[in-house]
């Protein structure tokens, strides 16, 4: 039987080359995800506070400022990374960048470089030694952050989790999660922290393990 040649509107689809990890990004590509979800906070202003964990390049931390003027509080670990994010941001004093990745509990650890796939949990070669700071530590310097955005390559499942244990999860407006697949029962934890999420915040759009996102409810 002839496959059709568009799905989810996207045109030119060739169906025998597309794997299951790839058929997920679909939906969020013909939604324009990027451009109609994660950037769309109309209540963000310059007197906004946001971290963006797992800042990678910067593209997202410019693009919220160029938006709406917020503070930014970049965390990344990552050297090389490190570097381009000073250079970039460095006559902005409202982004603040951290060489650290936010998690449960301060360590050292070593990370797979490999461009915005760097993860802690791959081992293959090209590893460096990072740093992950108690996340509680930055947090508590704020009263409220309108946005957290997670992209963290696995990492988001124990750093959710040390939110929700120690309360700060109430202090997060939004909050824009990637969720990955190639940690231990991914799944299982994803669907047990979405339980949890559910008791303060409420999903506002959701793209399994592409991007989504959880707004606080009203008190």
């Amino acid at each position: 039987m002839k496959q059709p040649s568009t799905l989810f509107g996207i045109k030119d689809i060739n169906y025998y080359k597309i794997d299951r990890g790839e058929s997920r990004v679909l939906p969020w590509v013909a939604a324009d995800g990027d451009g109609r979800h994660r950037l769309n906070y109309p209540k963000l202003n310059s007197s906004s506070v946001v971290f963006d964990v797992g800042g990678y390049h910067g593209d997202w931390a410019e693009d919220i400022f160029d938006l709406y003027g917020s503070q930014i509080e970049v965390f990344e670990p990552v050297d090389r990374f490190i570097k381009m994010l000073e250079k970039r941001f460095k006559t902005n004093p409202k982004i603040n960048i951290y060489q650290v990745g936010l998690a449960g509990k301060a360590r050292k650890v070593k990370i797979n470089v490999d461009l915005a796939a760097s993860s802690i949990f791959k081992n293959d070669s090209g590893t460096e030694v990072i740093k992950l700071a108690k996340a509680h530590d930055f947090v508590s310097k704020h009263k409220k952050i309108d946005l957290i955005k997670l992209n963290i390559e696995g990492g988001e499942y124990e750093l959710l989790e040390h939110f929700i244990e120690t309360g700060d999860i109430l202090k997060f407006d939004n909050l824009q999660i990637q969720f990955h697949d190639f940690v231990p029962k991914a799944k299982q934890q994803r669907k047990k922290i979405q339980s949890l999420l559910s008791k303060t915040h409420e999903l506002t759009f959701n793209y399994p393990f592409i991007w989504e996102n959880w707004s606080k409810k009203n008190d």
